[in-house]
């Protein structure tokens, strides 16, 4: 499973499953994806979507996730030790 995340219209960044996506197309000058049965308005291109599902690296995206969340719980400590 690789996750990737995107810049949503209506949901701000998202996690989303590459494995979970079913169509990416442009409307109304728009990158639209369905997920689902979701449709997202993606900020993004779909040259820079293609790029980070298939020519990056694998990365997982919820260990990235989890290593942000890390790092701000650590600063929230080190405050209240203030």
């Amino acid at each position: 499973m690789k996750l990737i995340e995107l810049n949503s219209q209506q949901h701000g960044f998202v996690l989303i499953n590459v494995d979970k996506i079913n169509i990416i197309y442009e409307a109304d000058g728009l990158t639209k994806m369905h997920v689902g049965e979701y449709i997202l308005d993606i900020e993004e291109s779909i040259d820079k979507i293609k790029k980070m599902m298939y020519s990056e690296p694998i990365q997982d995206g919820m260990k990235k996730y989890i290593e942000k969340n890390a790092k701000v719980k650590k600063s929230i400590d080190d405050l209240t030790k203030l």
